[in-house]
């Protein structure tokens, strides 16, 4: 606390307390020592030069002979590097979804077995599926296409791929007939594989932009070149 023990003797707990100490926290200790019951937890509370610290505490109350409360032991541990890390985790993890959510591309978690955990609003669109019936959904429930028109071996999809190959597949290109309207998609697609310390993969994320309008400009440009020759 940097305070001495005489200036802390005697003296109430509210004096380390401040503007970030939790009240709901402190509502939770009162009620507990009224009840005469141990209680956990995590607190704000400020050293003497003004700085706050996270603290950890246990309050347990200590009873006489006779069953007769007499005081309460409070033991505390500095947590404050933890806590730190994780606000800073919680902080990373925001801005990593905040772009998950918002960049222009289809974005989707699978898991080794293929199955999608997460799919981005971008790749909802695309597929024409919705965040309910998306998760849980293996990569063999899906029709892709080659550019000939020929369906595509589940076998060469890129999530497939990158778990038998354990490699980052570039630019594969594939065709999907999207489920809300039928509309044939084009995508070019990249895939990462997320590899355990073990070297074992254990998800696998994909990227995908739609391309049909390139893809349906080609086609138009190849029919108008077979007319002329």
């Amino acid at each position: 606390t940097g305070y001495s023990a005489d200036e802390l003797i005697g003296r109430s707990p509210k004096m380390l307390q401040g503007p970030l100490t939790d009240r709901h926290a402190l509502d939770r200790i009162r009620q507990s020592l009224e009840r005469g019951e141990t209680i956990q937890e995590e607190l704000v509370n400020y050293s003497k030069d003004g700085e706050p610290y996270w603290l950890e505490m246990i309050i347990s109350p200590v009873v006489n002979n006779q069953g007769k409360l007499t005081n309460f032991i409070s033991i505390q541990r500095d947590i404050t590097a933890r806590k730190n890390d994780e606000l800073k985790l919680a902080k990373l993890e925001a801005d990593y979804r905040f772009m998950f959510e918002n960049v222009q591309a289809g974005v989707i978690l699978h898991r080794a077995n293929t199955e999608i955990v997460y799919a981005n609003p971008m790749a909802l669109e695309l597929l024409g599926a919705n965040a309910e019936t998306i998760a849980g959904t293996p990569n063999s429930e899906w029709s892709f296409i080659n550019r000939d028109g020929l369906p595509m071996p589940v076998s060469e999809y890129p999530v497939n791929r990158v778990v038998t190959e354990r490699k980052v597949i570039h630019g594969m290109l594939f065709g999907n007939r999207r489920a809300s309207d039928g509309k044939l998609v084009w995508a070019l697609c990249s895939a990462f594989p997320i590899i355990d310390d073990s070297g074992e993969v254990t998800e696998v994320l994909t990227s995908f932009t739609d391309i049909t309008k390139i893809i349906e400009a080609e086609t138009e440009a190849n029919a108008f070149r077979q007319r002329f020759e």
